[in-house]
């Protein structure tokens, strides 16, 4: 049986926790064929990680992409991802829970819509996904600070290109940031965008620019 909600496990996925957890989801009516997926999802956990224990969300999501690169479809990732928060809320370990994975629909032409990267609620999940893995204080600052910079910046510009980042760049020079600290805000607002899988729309550094120019 789980401890009390919020304490720890030494062992996560330990036999008789997951029977326990099997075996209140049928008392509460779950269905055969949502039990065992229950079970297979587990299964799977429980043979990725061996006996190592999962420290964060950081962790569970090595679980996640070893799936993705096994083959199997995102739809199929994300519906065991969420049969495993389930069971990891159950246990009192959310701090393993992770997001529903998504490819962001990129527009083929202006007229179409599209996603917004800067959305508040992406924002906050990003930056309480980073404070939970240990995420140093003054980090967590540079995120933020970060994040609603190109937030203000872009507004309702449609549709966000890797040029209208180097605008956000260009912007930041000009009201008296240094190349440096641009550069740090740049590395920031790469890993969120690596976050939320907008990928090939990348900010390059400032020197990176300048060598492409040249080129």
């Amino acid at each position: 049986m789980p401890t009390e909600h919020g304490k720890k496990f030494v062992s996560v996925f330990d036999p008789q926790t997951i029977e326990s957890f099997l075996s209140i989801r049928q008392t509460a009516g779950a269905k055969l064929a949502t039990l065992q997926r229950y079970r297979n999802v587990l299964q799977s956990v429980v043979t990725f990680f061996g006996d190592e224990l999962p420290e964060s969300s950081q962790s569970t999501e090595r679980w996640r992409d070893y799936l993705l690169q096994e083959g199997y479809a995102l739809n199929t990732v994300n519906g065991m991802t969420s049969a495993l928060n389930v069971y990891l809320a159950y246990i009192g370990r959310t701090d393993l829970c992770l997001r529903g994975k998504r490819v962001p629909k990129v527009p083929t032409n202006h007229s179409q819509p599209t996603q917004n990267l800067f959305d508040d609620g992406e924002i906050e999940t990003f930056l309480n996904n980073r404070l939970a893995e240990g995420t140093g204080v003054m980090m967590m600052k540079r995120y933020r600070k970060t994040l609603y910079s190109a937030q203000d910046f872009v507004g309702n510009l449609q549709p966000i290109t890797e040029l209208t980042l180097q605008q956000w760049q260009d912007h930041l020079l000009n009201i008296g940031y240094a190349v440096s600290t641009v550069n740090s805000m740049t590395s920031a607002l790469n890993t969120y965008l690596t976050y939320i899988g907008y990928s090939g729309k990348h900010a390059p550094h400032l020197l990176e620019r300048k060598k492409g120019a040249q080129e």
